[in-house]
């Protein structure tokens, strides 16, 4: 991409702001009841929610909340959902969600236009999606860019080099090293199923990545 995107990464365009910059570190991404359980065990600061029902989703996120985490919801992932506004208007109504997280920019604009932190999910399966990413960044007007596959360093520095919005790598973080190298190349956070994981602090996080230490492999 020839021009560096240039985009803010506050939720301003209605209601109090919502400063994306507190996500940073081991997100913990939690796709069961199981996973919520370890989670709030954890030292996470952040989870993003990627399970439940339009019945179950009030009283998921509240627990989370009662642990005073930042929380984010996958829309896309929350059975009973449509990729719509109204979707947005139901987490922001019946929720204490701090944010959304889609692959879909009208729910993502959504999110910011209800002044909630809007996160798009963007999977970089070849060069294709690589450079519809401004076009994207322009419709959904989001906050912060989710990467996925988190573990391609390579791909998260060509992004990084393109956009100064707040970068979170995800999907198939499996080891220590693959967090770390994503740190490496600019995410501002890195978010992982993978509990092991959700241990490591910014010292971990910040060491060098061709020392391993063997973790068990995500689920």
């Amino acid at each position: 991409m020839s021009d560096r995107l240039q985009m803010t990464s506050k939720a301003t365009l209605k209601g109090m702001a919502v400063d994306i910059h507190s996500i940073k570190g081991i997100v913990a991404t939690v796709k069961d009841e199981a996973a919520l359980a370890a989670a709030l065990k954890s030292p996470c600061e952040t989870l993003f929610i990627l399970y439940g029902t339009i019945s179950t989703i009030e009283s998921i996120v509240h627990r989370a909340k009662r642990t005073g985490r930042c929380v984010l919801v996958n829309i896309d992932m929350v059975d009973g959902y449509a990729p719509r506004a109204s979707a947005v208007d139901h987490v922001r109504r019946h929720t204490p969600a701090d944010g959304i997280l889609s692959s879909k920019a009208a729910v993502v604009r959504a999110a910011r236009e209800a002044g909630l932190i809007g996160i798009q999910r963007l999977f970089m399966i070849d060069s294709f999606a690589y450079h519809q990413i401004p076009e994207q960044i322009k419709s959904s007007q989001a906050c912060g860019l989710e990467i996925l596959p988190g573990c391609v360093p390579r791909v998260l520095s060509w992004i990084r080099a393109d956009t100064d919005l707040p970068l979170i790598a995800g999907g198939l973080v499996c080891d220590a090293n693959d967090a770390r190298n994503a740190m490496r190349v600019g995410a501002q956070a890195v978010a992982t199923s993978c509990q092991a994981l959700w241990s490591l602090g910014r010292d971990d996080l910040l060491a060098d990545p061709r020392q391993p230490r063997p973790l068990a492999a995500c689920g």
